[in-house]
């Protein structure tokens, strides 16, 4: 699979249209159940997750990787370990099309959103590119970030199908949060071998942190719009702007992993509004903004604003190492 692109491009291609293509079939006919098929399923993506979570670790771990910045070529019998099993993510990313799959038979379109596409689809095509050009060291991160998540996230899914279990799925609550943090926290990672290059590909390197963004504000925008229908029905306070603190906070704190002290800070990160005030709004105030917020095109402006703040920010952090050089 990894000679050509061609059978990964025809299997994602085939992916798309099986998605059209099956709702169009499934339009007027029953729901499928697939309890069966699926616990196997759930099952097999949990127990593959841990293997490559496990093997992670262990390879990186005895290669005596660099958690801020990891070449493609110092680890020797190590790096061909991380290699191996990358495979196998990459791999993975073909048998995750069944989810959309299912969700087509089982007539549960409503989860068939933009997101769940093309995050899909692009990890698949992105992780091929990966296999052939930097199969090992700094990649090494997100995929065993990944890993533990799709343990908890299929673990969940399996079994979920048996109604006796929801009551012990206490940890379905916290898995959009935690695969917000995921994003934060590679993109810290990738961005931290940026401030002290090893030798890895530095377009890799701007690339990935991209994509994470995009992901970042999707994934923001599907979390607050849960968190809407809970306001509006009165269960629950509004969590995205919650989230949005814990956010700033992991960036600043990323910003200051990444740059030391504050004196070497190139510049401070603007992406939310700094204001001493600003965690002391009320409940009710932040239930108005938001709902304010939902009721406009504010997340095109949001992303204009990530995407413009991202782009600010790597250009003051080349100026900063610019200056250090000399």
């Amino acid at each position: 699979m990894l000679d050509s692109y061609l059978p990964t491009f025809f299997l994602t291609v085939l992916y798309l249209l099986s998605i059209w293509l099956g709702n169009k079939y499934m339009k007027n006919r029953h729901a499928l159940s697939l309890r069966g098929i699926l616990t196997l399923y759930n099952l097999g993506i949990t127990l593959l997750s841990l293997y490559m979570l496990a093997e992670l670790l262990l390879s990186s771990w005895e290669g005596g990787y660099n958690l801020q910045c990891q070449d493609l070529t110092s680890a020797g019998e190590a790096d061909v370990r991380v290699a191996k099993v990358l495979w196998w993510y990459y791999f993975s990313k073909s048998i995750e099309f069944l989810d959309t799959i299912f969700f087509v038979l089982r007539k549960k379109t409503s989860q068939i959103t933009f997101l769940h596409v093309y995050h899909h689809a692009s990890m698949f095509n992105i992780w091929w590119c990966v296999l052939n050009w930097i199969p090992c060291g700094q990649s090494f991160f997100g995929p065993t970030l990944n890993s533990f998540i799709h343990i908890l996230m299929y673990s969940y899914y399996g079994l979920s199908v048996f109604p006796s279990m929801h009551k012990y799925l206490w940890w379905k609550k916290y898995l959009t949060q935690a695969q917000l943090v995921q994003f934060v926290l590679t993109i810290t990672h990738t961005m931290s071998a940026v401030v002290k290059p090893c030798g890895f590909p530095l377009g890799c390197l701007i690339f990935q942190s991209s994509y994470m963004l995009t992901l970042v504000i999707l994934f923001l925008n599907f979390y607050a719009q849960v968190s809407d229908r809970s306001v509006s029905s009165g269960k629950t306070e509004c969590r995205a702007l919650a989230l949005t603190a814990g956010l700033r906070l992991l960036i600043e704190s990323g910003s200051t992993y990444l740059w030391g002290t504050e004196a070497q800070t190139p510049a401070p990160l603007t992406l939310f509004p700094a204001s001493s005030s600003w965690m002391a709004t009320t409940a009710v105030a932040q239930r108005a903004l938001y709902s304010s917020l939902m009721k406009s095109h504010v997340w095109f402006m949001c992303l204009h604003r990530a995407a413009k703040v991202f782009y600010v920010e790597a250009a003051n952090l080349f100026e900063w190492r610019r200056t250090q050089a000399q």
